[in-house]
C-alpha cells in the first residue's frame, strides 16, 4: 500500500515538472521480469527494499524543488540517519551566552540584511504597519504571516517588536523559533541562551535549543537540553518527539517506543506513527489506550454512542431460574426476538453503496488522520476479536459436563411405585406421580437455575465489551468518517445483534419432569392420600373369627379376611358383596351359575359367571370386570378338567386351565410308590 502511493506521487510529481517544462528527475531502472523470475525471495525482498529506499528519496528531493510540503519520514523506504554536523555553524555560535543588547545590535544588523534581498512591497508594509501598531498587534501580524506563507515578512515584523520592546522574553522566543524554522539555528541560539539565563526552568526555551542543536548535528548537546526539558515536563510533545528521534539514531528502539508514546499522549503526528510501525517495540504500542489518556488529558467527556444508537434498549430478558419459568418462555418474549432479528436485518443492509458511489468514494483523498485511524481500528480489532464471543470452548465444555451430570443424577432417581391391584385408584395413582416430581423437579430446578445463570453472567461481561467496542469504534471512525469505515460500523451494530440472538438462543429451556405434568395435587394432599400405619405390624386371625352359614335367602360367609353376602334371585341369578378386610376394596357382583348332570349321565359340572364392580378403600370406583370358572368330570371321573378366568379394566385377562380327574392323582401317587 505504501509503495503504492510512493509510485502515485512519484508519477503525479513527473507530470508537474514535465507541465513546468523542467527536466525530471531519471525515474528507477525497473528490472527485467525474467530477472525478477529467477530471484530468490530473499532476493526480491532486498530488491524491493532498495525501490522503496530509492522511490522515497527522489520524492523528497522533487518535493524540495517544487516546493510542496513532504515528510519523507513518513515514506516506507526512509532511512532514519542523524543530520550530518554542521561545523561552519556551530563555529558562529558564542561560548558564552551575549548580553540583551548584544542581541539588539545583531538583529539590527539582520534586519538591515533583510530589508536589502526582501521585496520592496513587503519592507514598506512592515514599516507602515510597526510603526502605528502596539507590541502585541505586531506580534499576531508577525504569526499571522508565518502561516500566511510570508516568512521575510514576519521574521521583519518579529525584529521590530524586540526592538521596540528589549524586555518582551515572549518576542524573542518567538524570533528565535523563526530563525530555527528558516534554518538559521547559529542566530537562533544566542537568542535562546540569553532567554535561558532569566528563566532557567522554561521547558519552551529548554526543548528549542535541543530541536536547534538536533537540527545542527550537534546529538550530545540536544540530549542535554531535551532532557532537562523533559525533566521539568515529561509530556513536552516536540521534546518527546526529537528525543524519540536521537534513540532511534542510537539504535535504542525500546527507548524510542517510550518517547513516541508520550508525544501520542498529546499530539498525533503521521510521521510518528509510521516511526513507531517500523520499531519493533512500537508494534506493540497500544495506540488507544494512548488516545483514552490524551482524550483525558484535554477533558473530552466519553460520549455513549451505544446508548445515543439506543442499542441499550434491547436487554436480554430475565432469563428462566426454575423449570416452571421455561415453559412459556419463548412465547412471552416473541417480540424482543423479532425485533433484535429486524434490527440484525437492517444494519446488515445500511451503509451498502451504489457502483457510482463506490467510484467517487474512490476518489476522495485521504483525511488528515488515515494513517491513525487505520492503526486504531486494526489494534481495537485485535484487542477485542476474542473477546465478544458469548461461550469460548472452555466454558462449552463446562456446560457439557453440567448437562450430562443433569442427565446422569436424574435418571438414577427411583422413585416409589404404586401397589398393583385393585386398591390403585386415580388419585392415589396421582399421590405416587407427586412423590417422583417432589424428587426429580428440584434437580431440574436447580440445573436450569445453574445453567442459565451460568448463561447470564457471561452475557452480562459481553455485553459490555460490546458497549466498549462500539463506542470506540464510533470515537475512532469520527477522526476519518469514510464510507468504509462508516460501513465498519454498521457491521459492528449488526454483529451485535447476532450476539444478543446467539444468548437468547443459549438459554436453558428444560421443562419440569414428565410426572409433574401428570398431578394437579400438591405435596401435601399426596402426604394425605398416601398416610399408612405400621404395615410390618401383623394381628393374626383367631380360629373361632370364622361363620358360614345360610338363611332363608341368602349365604353369609366371614374370616378375617373378608365378609360376604351371597343371594340367589329365583336360583338363576346370584348377587352379592365381599368387603376385604386386608386392602379396604369392596366388590358388587351378579351373575348367573348352571351345576348337575349335563350330558345322559356322561358329563357332570358346573358352570358359573359374573359381573363385578370394585371401589376401593375411600368407597371410589376402583376397577369393573368379568369372571368365571367351570368344573367337569367326564365317564364318572375317568377323566376330568377345571377352568377359570378373571378379565379387569385395570389387571387385564387372567385365566387357567388344571386337570382335577381323581383317579389320575391317585395313580400318579402309586406310582410314586412303586418307583421308590
Amino acid at each position: 500500500m505504501k509503495a503504492t502511493i510512493v509510485l502515485l506521487l512519484f508519477a503525479v510529481l513527473i507530470c508537474g515538472k514535465l507541465q513546468a517544462q523542467q527536466r525530471p528527475t531519471k525515474p528507477p531502472a525497473m528490472p527485467d521480469i525474467n530477472a525478477l523470475m529467477k530471484m530468490t525471495p530473499e532476493e526480491r525482498e532486498k530488491y524491493a527494499e532498495q525501490m522503496k529506499k530509492q522511490l522515497t528519496e527522489q520524492a523528497a528531493d522533487m518535493s524540495k524543488e517544487m516546493n510542496i510540503a513532504f515528510d519523507p519520514s513518513s515514506m516506507p523506504g526512509y532511512n532514519f540517519a542523524p543530520p550530518v554536523k554542521d561545523l561552519k555553524k556551530l563555529a558562529l555560535i558564542p561560548v558564552t551566552p551575549p548580553s540583551r543588547q548584544q542581541l539588539l545590535a545583531q538583529v539590527s544588523k539582520m534586519e538591515m540584511a533583510l530589508k536589502k534581498i526582501a521585496p520592496s512591497s513587503i519592507v514598506q508594509q512592515v514599516e507602515q504597519f510597526s510603526a502605528s501598531k502596539s507590541i502585541k498587534e505586531i506580534q499576531q501580524a508577525s504569526i499571522g504571516t508565518w502561516y500566511g506563507g510570508e516568512p521575510q515578512a514576519a521574521l521583519l515584523l518579529n525584529m521590530k517588536a524586540v526592538q521596540k520592546q528589549p524586555n518582551d522574553g515572549l518576542a524573542w522566543n518567538n524570533l528565535a523559533s523563526q530563525l530555527s524554522l528558516t534554518k538559521m539555528e547559529e542566530q537562533a541560539i544566542p537568542i535562546l541562551q540569553n532567554l535561558l539565563l532569566e528563566n532557567p526552568h522554561s521547558s519552551v526555551v529548554l526543548n528549542n535549543i535541543g530541536q536547534a542543536f538536533l537540527s545542527l548535528g550537534e546529538l550530545n548537546r540536544a540530549n542535554q537540553y531535551l532532557q532537562r526539558c523533559l525533566e521539568i515536563d515529561d509530556l513536552h510533545p516536540e521534546a518527546n518527539r526529537a528525543m524519540g528521534m536521537l534513540k532511534l539514531y542510537a539504535k535504542d528502539l525500546a527507548g524510542a517506543a517510550r518517547h513516541f508514546e508520550k508525544e501520542m499522549l498529546v499530539a498525533h503526528r503521521r510521521s510518528s506513527l509510521a516511526q513507531l510501525r517500523k520499531a519493533v517495540e512500537g508494534k506493540k504500542l497500544n495506540l488507544n489506550a494512548l488516545r483514552k489518556k490524551k482524550m483525558q488529558l484535554d477533558g473530552v467527556d466519553k460520549r455513549n454512542f451505544f446508548e445515543e444508537i439506543k442499542l441499550g434498549e434491547f436487554e436480554l430478558p430475565d432469563l428462566p431460574k426454575k423449570s416452571d419459568e421455561t415453559v412459556n418462555w419463548t412465547r412471552q418474549h416473541a417480540d424482543y426476538f423479532q425485533s433484535i432479528q429486524q434490527e440484525m436485518l437492517f444494519w446488515m443492509e445500511a451503509g451498502k453503496l451504489s457502483e457510482k458511489e463506490l467510484i467517487a468514494e474512490g476518489k476522495k483523498h485521504h483525511g488528515i488522520y488515515f494513517d491513525l485511524v487505520d492503526i486504531l481500528l486494526s489494534e481495537l480489532g485485535d484487542e477485542y476479536s476474542d473477546l465478544l464471543g458469548l461461550i469460548t470452548e472452555d466454558e462449552s465444555s463446562h456446560l457439557m459436563n453440567l448437562t450430562n451430570a443433569y442427565y446422569k443424577t436424574i435418571n438414577e432417581i427411583k422413585c416409589p411405585e404404586p401397589p398393583v391391584g385393585h386398591s390403585v385408584s386415580g388419585p392415589t395413582f396421582e399421590a405416587y406421580q407427586r412423590k417422583c416430581c417432589d424428587m426429580k423437579k428440584p434437580i431440574t430446578d436447580k440445573y436450569v437455575n445453574e445453567y442459565n445463570g451460568f448463561i447470564s453472567a457471561r452475557y452480562q461481561v459481553v455485553n459490555t465489551r460490546w458497549k466498549e467496542y462500539i463506542n470506540a469504534m464510533i470515537s475512532i471512525v469520527q477522526l476519518d468518517p469514510s464510507a468504509g469505515n462508516k460501513l465498519m460500523v454498521y457491521r459492528a451494530v449488526s454483529a451485535y445483534f447476532t450476539f444478543l440472538m446467539t444468548s437468547a438462543q443459549a438459554v436453558m429451556l428444560t421443562a419440569p419432569p414428565m410426572e409433574c405434568e401428570m398431578t394437579s395435587l400438591t405435596a401435601e394432599e399426596a402426604d394425605e392420600l398416601l398416610k399408612t400405619s405400621n404395615r410390618a405390624y401383623e394381628i393374626k386371625c383367631p380360629s373361632w373369627l370364622k361363620a358360614n352359614f345360610s338363611v332363608s335367602v341368602a349365604k353369609i360367609k366371614a374370616d378375617c379376611e373378608s365378609f360376604s353376602v351371597e343371594a340367589d334371585v329365583y336360583k338363576l341369578i346370584s348377587v352379592g358383596m365381599q368387603k376385604k378386610f386386608s386392602t379396604g376394596t369392596s366388590t358388587l357382583y351378579v351373575g348367573a351359575s348352571l351345576g348337575g348332570k349335563l350330558a345322559q349321565n356322561v358329563l357332570s359340572g358346573s358352570v358359573s359367571q359374573q359381573f363385578y364392580i370394585v371401589f376401593d378403600n375411600n368407597n371410589e370406583f376402583a376397577d369393573l370386570g368379568m369372571r368365571g370358572s367351570g368344573g367337569f368330570n367326564i365317564a364318572n371321573g375317568m377323566f376330568g378338567e377345571t377352568v377359570s378366568y378373571d378379565f379387569s379394566m385395570n389387571n387385564g385377562f387372567n385365566g387357567n386351565w388344571v386337570a382335577a380327574s381323581e383317579w389320575v392323582k391317585k395313580l400318579e401317587s402309586a406310582m410314586g410308590f412303586i418307583a421308590k
